[in-house]
Parts: C-alpha cells; structure tokens; sequence
C-alpha cells in the first residue's frame, strides 16, 4: 500500500553516514541469496532449541528489502537538491540503517561523526513520527499496522540471518535467568510480607516497579542487610519490606482486615450520627403543620432534643483549646530543637504526603497532655529516632500525633507542618543574620 509521503532533505554528509549500514544490509542480502550463512546466528544448526527462542516471529518480506534497496539507490543517485520523497517506513529502513553504524562503527569513527549520526537519528525520528501521524490520519490504521507488523518481522529476519557479526555470550543469559528468579522471589516476599498485614498491591505493573527498585537498592548497599540475606530468610525482614512499600505506594486493605481501634470507633460515631440526624428529621417530619398552630408533644419534643444532644455528646471529644499561632510556634521550635539537622524537609514533605492521600489517622494517639510543648514531650520516642530504622518516619509520626491531638481537620493539620516549618526556617535565619 502506498503510504503519504514527506520531502526530507538529506545532505551529502549524512548520506555519508546512511550509506554504510545500507551496504552491509544490501552486502549481506547478496550473500545470503548466494547461500552463504557467514552473518547467520552462530547456533542455528548446532543447537535448534536456543535458536528457536530468538526472533521467533522473524519473516522475509520481499517488499521490504525491495525499500532498503531502493532507498540506498536514491542515496547513490542523488540530485543537486538533495530532497527526497520518503514515507515512514523508508525513514524507518533510514534508523535501522543509522543503527547498524553504531553497532559496527567504522575505524575512522571519531566523536564528531558519532555526534552527528546522534544528530540524524533525531532528526529521521522526528520526520519518522510526523510521516506516522498523517499516514494514519490518510489511510486506514489497520493497513498501516499490518505493514509495520511486516516490517517488524523483516527486521527480526534481518537480525537473525543476515547481521550477527559477533558470537553471543554464554553468561549474560545465566546472569539474566539468575536475576530474574531473584527478582521472582522477592516479590513473593513482598505478597506474603504485606498479606500477613492484610494488605496488598494493586496492580502487577507496581509491583513490577517495586521489585525493581528494591532489589537495585539492595544491591547497591543502601540499607542494613543484603538482598540475599532478605531473600533467605523474609519472614525475619517483614516489617522492613512493609515499610518500604508503604512509603512509595498507596496500599488498599485485604476484604476481611481487622480494622484499627482508632478507625472502628471513628466509624461507630459516624454512625450514630447519621443514625440520630435521621430520627431528627423523621420526628421533624411527622409534626403537624397547616392554619391550626400545632402544638409538639412531649415525646416529639423529645424525639428531637434527644439525637442532637446525643450526638453533641459523642462528637465532642476532648481537643486542647488553643490557637494556630501557638501550635506554629511551638512545632517550629520542635522543628529547630528536636528534629536532626537536615531531616527537617525531608519530614515535612513525608507529612503532606501521608495528609494529602488521607494516610495521616493512623498516628492518632491517646493522650493526656494540656499544652503543645506537653504534647511534644508526652509523644516523643523511648529511643531517639536518629537510632531507628526510619528515622523520618519516626518524625512523622511524632509531629502527626501532636497535631491529631488539638486538630481535627486536615487541611489545619497541612497548615500546621507547612507553617510551623516556615517559621523554623524564618528563626534560623533570623539568628544567623543576627549573628
């Protein structure tokens, strides 16, 4: 099918840089017509079961190395204007062509050719993408992704038969297959560590993610044990694994999870409530109205008084009467005093975001404190958070728990850290200017 085609200009230069990887595919092609298998994979006819699993879908396709012919015959026979007429599919032989360059440079490749053969891959991209868009805007998208499914095999048959310079290691596969069964075992490590939590990944696409950074983590050294040593033993690292996932994604609970005193009696009184504004407006409802004045019984009377007053019971719960100008002063001084150089930041922007996805009830905490700087030392670590594992969720929960104590609200709980952090950073530099 005839595709719409663009006028790309293409100077004497970069045809100079198209034209070896085109010679070695056309080269090639001669040679396998002739018979000779010299580019072949090397194992083709010694081990039939390893060459199966490579370009599975490889397909001759004798229209598409009719293009790569073509185009390298417009590059030899070129204008004066040096303009061609291509469509997306010769701009793709053009790519594949650039890409046989990088994969067997010439030895007189120096960095400036290399710099400009990045330059014309970009720029037969950007023409290969535009010449895309309009030949699916102008002709029927079922027929342009059938030619590329074509030209996707052909390429696979290309690779397979004709461009294998270099024998395949034997290793890299091993090391792969060995990475990969780590990698499968963490991840069950993971299932199993968040199921015993009642909880669970939503998707494979993030637990994909997940797996991926936490085993180049651990590789890497960046925490107190090893990957292998999570992986010989994950029950003992449950808290570890729970905890790394619960700071990069949001968890959604398991049907049947024993929920939280703290969210159970939340619920409790949610309900009561809903429960006694509908016995309000039920009673509300059934008292006369009309010409003659009626009058309420008492038990009406009653059915009335009795829910809003219940509820008034139940929703007042004990909060420490004082103003945001006190809770910001005293959580700064918290942020300048008791927080370690450095974390300061780091603890805000854990906070807004445990605040921000609604993460933030579960360091409610029971207290008996009347002040915010009692609230502080009522609430503050047995050990010092420097110590522990997390230290900034440490933090997070120690402000989180002073703020759920006199507030209620989350965007006042949001303003609390926000402000209170401000107004650490104003004090700082107020002493350091004064100083």
């Amino acid at each position: 099918m005839n595709f719409p085609k663009l006028r790309v200009r293409i100077s004497v230069a970069e045809g100079l840089l198209l034209l070896p990887g085109l010679d070695t595919i056309v080269k090639s092609h001669a040679g396998a017509t002739l018979g000779s298998t010299l580019h072949c994979y090397p194992f083709d006819r010694i081990d039939p079961v390893r060459a199966a699993a490579i370009y599975r879908y490889r397909t001759y396709d004798d229209g598409m190395a009719a293009r790569v012919i073509t185009l390298r015959r417009k590059l030899l026979e070129h204008s004066q204007s040096r303009k061609f007429r291509l469509d997306a599919f010769d701009l793709a032989v053009a790519a594949f062509a650039l890409r046989q360059w990088n994969d067997h440079k010439p030895s007189d490749a120096t960095a400036v050719s290399s710099a400009a053969v990045k330059r014309l891959q970009k720029k037969i991209e950007r023409y290969r993408r535009r010449a895309k868009r309009w030949a699916m805007k102008k002709c029927d998208e079922g027929s342009y992704q059938e030619t590329a499914e074509r030209w996707r095999r052909y390429v696979a048959w290309m690779q397979y038969h004709l461009l294998y310079f270099k024998l395949p290691s034997i290793w890299r596969p091993r090391r792969a297959r060995f990475w990969k069964e780590q990698r499968q075992l963490l991840a069950l490590a993971i299932t199993a560590a968040l199921r015993e939590r009642f909880l669970e990944i939503s998707s494979d696409a993030e637990m994909t993610r997940i797996v991926t950074i936490l085993s180049r983590s651990l590789r890497r050294g960046r925490h107190l044990r090893s990957l292998r040593e999570v992986l010989k033993n994950p029950q003992a690292h449950t808290d570890f694994l729970v905890a790394f996932v619960q700071k990069r994604l949001v968890l959604k609970a398991l049907p049947g999870a024993p929920v939280p005193a703290w969210q159970a009696y939340s619920e409790r009184v949610d309900r009561f409530i809903a429960f006694a504004r509908d016995r309000r407006s039920s009673a509300i409802a059934r008292i006369p109205t009309g010409n003659a004045p009626a009058v309420a019984t008492a038990e009406q009377e009653h059915a009335v008084q009795t829910p809003h007053e219940a509820s008034d019971v139940l929703t007042s719960e004990r909060k420490i009467i004082v103003s945001m100008e006190s809770i910001v002063a005293e959580l700064a001084a918290w942020f300048n005093n008791d927080v370690t150089l450095g974390f300061e930041r780091p603890v805000v922007e854990q906070a807004q975001f445990l605040i921000k996805h609604n993460l933030h009830e579960q360091y409610r905490r029971q207290t008996t404190a009347t002040t915010i700087r009692g609230l502080i030392e009522e609430l503050r670590p047995a050990e010092h958070p420097q110590l522990a594992e997390e230290p900034i969720n440490e933090y997070v929960g120690w402000v989180l728990g002073c703020l759920l104590a006199v507030r209620s609200d989350r965007s006042a709980i949001y303003d609390g850290v926000s402000f209170a952090f401000g107004r650490a950073l104003a004090i700082r530099e107020g002493r350091h200017n004064a100083g």
